[in-house]
């Protein structure tokens, strides 16, 4: 390789000659251009980026203007000639995966709590969401659907919404102030960890009166085929906000992958789909329980069977159980248990409060099936509130809550009612999952820094799991304990 080749890659890839390198300053679609060679040439990366230079597909060197603007300057030809691949590849092949490879980081800001749950729903993404428990919400910011803005129950609307961000706002100081008093500083805590402690606890308090409505912000990483599918999802939604976000998603990514989006429309199957599964079928399991709770509705085998499942490495002969203990006695705090455990699946029936469904829903390993929220399963109440001397205002807020939704929903806007109800309201999912991502769910949601709500929900989860597979479940590293505060300090 001459040293204007060797020039020319140095822009585009970290190093020249070895075997691992990463690509940089090339546009998404380029990049994934690449990748897909690998499965119709017999040349390296580097080779064939070279064989687009030279051959004019990519023509850098020759361009002034591109020379100009530095490093991962393109012609627009060179990205037009890219298109042309993929409407090969991609769509006249349906080679898809050639998508996986554009990745693409978006910044999604003022979407409501509501609308967060519609994305993060697509499972093969990164997700960073504004923390209810670390920033305090600012009560001017929330969402106001156009259709019911513009239809006599307006009103209703606003004053629902603005109530509770209103009270929100107003109990943050005596909350905090409350929390205070009851949990003095300790001899080895600073005035600012302290402070931070009290604080994240009063958010965790107080995010139960936040109306799904309420603004969040959402970073995202995903591959371009899944921005497909989730644009897809957002564009059949029957909420405007979400087919809104799905136009906007779709114009942003095609700004850096067009041709891997264009395709991205929506769907009437999933349309009508929303409306189908928008309801789990009855079951007086949990949800008569009037409480967060969680109960095992499938344990699909046996301790036994489920032992022999997952020991099939072990030595013919061997005692299964005594087998797992070995595997797992040397396990490190980070460390995840083998796969060897993702054989054996659970279903859990879990009625939660939605700010704690915010959470789970998260573990996108697991399989969630969820009712639309509604005021039917009640609301949950935090722990405090006696204590506090707020249980009289909370219920008013709670009762008031569910009377805007009655007027909204009975003015034809059954899913935009849902925007009125605050996080307290309860919600009812299936969970499905296996023995890994179970460990996995109960360990970090049952940990001394989670929220009440869905530790308490993670404890359930594993008291189930321990009620017919013990010799498994008593290696999951479960906190049962209680705190004053809900944050370490």
């Amino acid at each position: 390789m001459n040293q204007t080749d060797r020039a020319t890659l140095a822009r585009y890839v970290t190093n020249i000659d070895g075997d691992v390198f990463a690509l940089k300053n090339l546009p998404e679609e380029v990049a994934a251009v690449l990748f897909a060679y690998y499965s119709r040439s017999t040349g390296g990366l580097r080779d064939n980026l070279l064989k687009l230079i030279s051959g004019g597909e990519l023509d850098i060197e020759a361009n002034p203007a591109a020379e100009a603007q530095g490093d991962g300057a393109l012609l627009e030809d060179a990205k037009a000639k890219a298109k042309a691949f993929h409407e090969k590849w991609v769509v006249g092949y349906g080679h898809s995966s050639v998508a996986e490879h554009a990745v693409i980081k978006l910044a999604l800001e003022n979407v409501s709590i509501l609308a967060s749950k519609l994305i993060e729903d697509s499972r093969l993404a990164s997700y960073t969401e504004k923390s209810t428990r670390y920033v305090a919400f600012d009560p001017t910011k929330a969402h106001y659907p156009r259709n019911v803005m513009e239809s006599p129950v307006a009103g209703a609307y606003r004053e629902g919404i603005e109530r509770l961000m209103g009270a929100y706002e107003r109990l943050m100081p005596v909350v905090l102030e409350k929390v205070k008093q009851r949990t003095p500083i300790g001899e080895k805590q600073t005035p600012r960890a302290y402070e931070a402690a009290c604080r994240s606890t009063a958010c965790d308090t107080l995010r139960y009166l936040l109306p799904t409505a309420s603004h969040t912000n959402i970073g995202i990483t995903a591959n371009a085929r899944t921005l497909e599918n989730m644009i897809s999802k957002l564009l059949s939604s029957p909420l405007d906000e979400a087919r809104d976000l799905g136009e906007a998603v779709k114009i942003e990514a095609q700004k850096l992958a067009p041709s891997l989006l264009k395709y991205a429309e929506r769907s009437e199957y999933r349309a009508e789909s929303f409306e189908n599964l928008s309801r789990l079928s009855s079951s007086p399991i949990v949800a008569s329980l009037g409480r967060n709770s969680a109960k095992l509705v499938a344990p699909y085998l046996s301790e036994d069977d489920a032992l022999q499942l997952i020991a099939l490495r072990a030595e013919t002969g061997r005692d299964e159980a005594d087998f797992i203990d070995n595997l797992l006695k040397n396990r490190g705090a980070h460390d995840a248990v083998p796969r060897d455990f993702e054989r054996v699946f659970v279903t859990f029936e879990i009625v939660m409060d939605y700010g704690a469904f915010r959470d789970i829903q998260r573990h996108r390993l697991a399989t969630l099936t969820t009712d639309r929220l509604t005021p039917d399963l009640g609301w949950e109440s935090p722990r405090d509130l006696d204590d506090f001397g707020l249980r009289v205002s909370y219920e008013h807020l709670m009762e008031q809550s569910i009377k805007t939704y009655e007027k909204i929903a009975q003015a034809g806007f059954e899913d935009e009612a849902a925007y009125a109800l605050p996080l307290a309201f309860r919600v009812r999912t299936l969970l499905t999952a296996n023995l890994r991502e179970m460990f996995h769910l109960i360990e970090l949601r049952s940990s001394r820094q989670g929220h009440p709500s869905y530790r308490k929900i993670a404890q359930e989860l594993w008291a189930e799991l321990n009620s017919v597979y013990p010799a498994i479940a008593k290696h999951i590293r479960v906190n049962l304990r209680d705190y004053a505060l809900t944050r370490p300090v």
